[in-house]
């Protein structure tokens, strides 16, 4: 299944982002290469500037997103494994921290 093509579909894409940090040692020794990959994807909130009650328009389709950010962050790491990952989510100054959480978080049943 293709995710990005579904989260393009849902979403207004304004772009799609990527970061990979190989840290050889940090002082001591230098040691196994740590691998940090970090993975982003910027959308249109069609909330901006107003509230509204309901945010099914952003919570729907939201799984995708998780999706295609883990797709794209394994591809970065090649065969490493993943030892840890974390999820966050910026809104821009006319959006509200609820506007974030619907397109980060499951759909509640």
């Amino acid at each position: 299944m293709n995710y990005s093509s579904e989260v393009e579909r849902d979403y207004d894409v304004r772009g799609w982002y990527a970061s990979v940090q190989e840290s050889r040692h940090d002082g001591g020794q230098p040691g196994e290469t740590l691998v940090k990959v970090a993975t982003g994807v910027v959308i249109r909130n069609p909330y901006a500037g107003k509230f509204v009650a309901e945010l099914s328009e952003l919570t729907n389709p939201s799984s995708a997103i998780g999706h295609a950010l883990g797709e794209r962050a394994v591809a970065l790491l090649g065969n490493r494994p993943v030892e840890s990952y974390g999820k966050g989510g910026i809104a821009g100054t006319s959006g509200e921290q609820e506007h974030v959480v619907a397109c980060i978080t499951t759909v509640f049943g």
